[in-house]
């Protein structure tokens, strides 16, 4: 099965960064996400982590604060296992790749009325374990 790890990015305010994918993108386009990325073969989580910020933020400098055990996702046909990891950035200065048209420090109560991925939400589930997996009661994509 697949593996992927996603990165819950936060600042000093306690914010969270939210990433808006690309119209371009296959999954979920125009909707906000966070960075994630599939590991590459012989990668570990924390190396993928580091990796998948650099490409799609162009931030080397932030510090893990908490980690998730793996995770089964299922999601429109697809699964893969993910690793959700907490961060903190150290500084604000982001440069997005194409993979995202824009960003926004988002607090974490705001999010569920914004129109985000379903996987992105269940990140925040995990790593808070405060966000209501019934779709009812999230903003679905």
């Amino acid at each position: 099965m697949e593996e992927v790890v996603s990165a819950v990015l936060a600042n000093d305010d306690g914010d969270i960064l939210t990433l808006k994918r690309a119209s371009h993108k296959k999954h979920y386009p125009g909707v906000w996400d966070t960075v994630a990325g599939k590991k590459e073969p012989n990668e570990g989580d924390e190396e993928c982590l580091r990796r998948e910020v650099m490409e799609e933020l162009g931030i080397e400098d932030f510090d893990v604060l908490r980690q998730s055990r793996k995770t089964k996702y299922k999601d429109n046909g697809r699964e893969w296992l993910a690793t959700i990891f907490l961060c903190k950035l150290k500084n604000d200065i982001i440069v997005l790749n194409e993979e995202h048209s824009e960003y926004r420090w988002m607090p974490l109560s705001r999010i569920r009325e914004e129109n985000c991925s379903q996987p992105f939400l269940k990140d925040l589930k995990i790593i808070f374990g405060i966000i209501d997996d019934n779709p009812e009661k999230n903003y679905s994509a």
